[in-house]
């Protein structure tokens, strides 16, 4: 009979600590996204900004890890608007690795950001999905978890 061996996967709360592992995840959620053909991604300038947001408690950021290896990342930040009746949680990044994911990861991380925003007091959680139908299992994965649809983003760079 062969054995089969089950990992299990861990969601940490990262440190500063973490930076490096927080940097290289969010960099290949931008290479998915095809963000380098619109902004340079630079690896160190994207490290050493992953630091400097969670040692200043900018940022929290989530990490999945099988068998002590990093697989997924949730990072979510303190917004507030009139709105939203006051603070409110965004999520920033949601990355898990392509051999990792349909294994509930994505779910487990939106779950860890969701008990922290409820335990800062917040009532509401939004996040920018990508747009097009080449994201649309993306936008489902949100729209099954409780997200619902309010409207497109835009942005202006300021540089």
């Amino acid at each position: 009979m062969a054995s089969t061996t089950l990992t299990e996967i861990k969601i940490r709360t990262a440190s500063s600590q973490d930076a490096g592992i927080v940097a290289e995840l969010a960099a290949q959620l931008y290479s998915e996204l095809d963000l380098h053909g619109q902004e340079q991604i630079d690896q160190t300038k994207l490290t050493n900004t992953a630091q400097t947001l969670l040692e200043g408690h900018r940022i929290v950021a989530f990490i999945a890890e099988e068998d002590g290896l990093p697989v997924g990342l949730i990072t979510l930040h303190r917004c507030a608007a009139l709105y939203a009746g006051g603070e409110f949680g965004e999520i920033s990044e949601l990355y898990v690795t392509r051999d990792h994911r349909k294994m509930g990861i994505g779910q487990g991380l939106l779950a860890a950001a969701s008990r922290f925003a409820s335990s800062q007091g917040w009532e509401r959680l939004e996040l920018g999905a990508p747009a097009g139908s080449r994201w649309d299992n993306t936008f489902s994965f949100y729209e099954d978890y409780g997200f619902a649809a309010i409207g497109p983003r835009l942005r202006l760079l300021l540089n």
